[in-house]
């Protein structure tokens, strides 16, 4: 979700392509003109004439968290849901819940439409079906629809959509199986390697072989390396790989409370 975002985020900010427009310029007490060129820039802007980044409505740091943590959340949840489904049946489910935590957060001019594929019902994470079944004192989604994305965004963000709801996808994600080991250490491997550049036969092997050593070890498994190839290993070196290799099991335990917490206290 996360890099889906960032790349609508550079498509629909910063500037437009540079316009020419012609300007008059007096250039002497004899009121003669020269033409120049004149070069002017416009910030990019949604079809609704408003930017694509800003308060309420618009996409926030915050809503690309929450659409990325909510996303991730309706994989691992339906996949505990789905045990005692057969995979189709699994996969129609998983698509559905994956779809209406994004759908459920951009506004259309048709709430029953909006929040269709959330669940129903009193104990719905749904703050729009779970209010028809409180009183108007009680129901707190009209100020919470205030804060989701307005509706330009469905056009926006339907692709992305589609790509991460795709059947093919997620039936690799079930029985918890969110990322396979493949995918695991390629990430590991374009983390050395940018994928925008273009790297010969030779790096691609030594970053592969590096990719492994972290992917198994971590990055204190160059420890070994780099005595079989006589390279000293000092104290701040020693201090730098387990410091990281420390960061990462940190970052891994925290993410994991903190979905534990949202799984908790998750409330539309």
């Amino acid at each position: 979700v996360a890099n889906h975002l960032k790349t609508l985020k550079s498509r629909y900010t910063g500037f437009e392509n540079e316009r020419e427009e012609n300007s008059i310029i007096i250039v002497s007490e004899k009121a003669a003109a020269a033409q120049l060129v004149h070069k002017g820039r416009t910030r990019r802007r949604l079809p609704d004439g408003k930017p694509y980044g800003g308060s309420n409505g618009r996409m926030t740091k915050s809503m690309e968290q929450k659409l990325s943590d909510y996303y991730g959340l309706a994989i691992r949840q339906t996949s505990q849901l789905a045990k005692d489904l057969d995979d189709d049946n699994a996969v129609l489910l998983m698509e559905r819940n994956c779809k209406a935590v994004f759908m459920h957060n951009i506004k259309q001019s048709d709430r029953e439409v909006q929040h269709s594929l959330c669940p129903t019902g009193l104990d719905s994470w749904c703050s729009y079906q779970k209010d028809k079944h409180l009183s108007i004192k009680e129901r707190t989604d009209p100020m919470k629809d205030a804060k989701r994305l307005d509706a330009v965004f469905l056009e926006i963000l339907s692709p992305m959509i589609n790509t991460l709801a795709d059947q093919s996808l997620l039936r690799r994600c079930l029985r918890d199986a969110t990322q396979n080991a493949n995918e695991s250490i390629n990430s590991a491997l374009w983390s050395i390697l940018p994928k925008a550049k273009y790297h010969g036969y030779r790096s691609i092997g030594d970053a592969a072989a590096i990719a492994a050593i972290f992917f198994n070890r971590g990055r204190s498994g160059l420890i070994k390396f780099f005595n079989q190839v006589g390279i000293s290993i000092t104290e701040e070196l020693l201090n730098t790989l387990l410091g990281k290799d420390s960061k990462r099991v940190a970052k891994a335990e925290d993410n994991t409370q903190r979905q534990e917490i949202i799984k908790k206290y998750k409330k539309q």
